[in-house]
């Protein structure tokens, strides 16, 4: 069965899944979430949610190939696509391929009006 999820940071970007359960099952979860260190704290963050761990960690890491190259959801997607000479390590396509689609990414935007400039110190010459 497919699912649609929508992960957000903190309300200022975010991004949106589908899960295909038959093709990403707990057992390629676990694989996703124990290849990287700290496995157990993110389960144990995720409430035991092997599914939200992963969620959790796949929208930080797209929030950041999407902040970073300047990308769309369409860039985004052949970032993971490892057929194309490209992949992420630890994570399959993200094409719909082997149960994970990203649909949708919320474009992050910084708004200089929310930006503070502080004097910390004055130097003398």
């Amino acid at each position: 069965m497919k699912k649609t999820y929508k992960m957000d940071y903190q309300l200022q970007a975010g991004i949106t899944v589908e899960v295909d359960d038959e093709l990403m099952t707990e057992k390629e979860l676990h694989e996703i979430n124990n290849f990287w260190s700290n496995s157990k704290s993110r389960l144990r963050n995720a409430k035991g949610s092997v599914l939200h761990a992963v969620l959790k960690m796949l929208c930080r890491n797209v929030l950041y190939i999407q902040m970073t190259s300047d990308y769309n959801l369409c860039g985004v997607v052949a970032e993971f696509d490892w057929s194309d000479g490209c992949g992420v390590e630890g994570w399959p396509n993200m094409d719909g391929s082997e149960g994970i689609k990203i649909i949708e990414v919320e474009e992050f935007c910084f708004d200089s009006d929310s930006i503070s400039v502080d004097e910390i110190a004055k130097t003398q010459n």
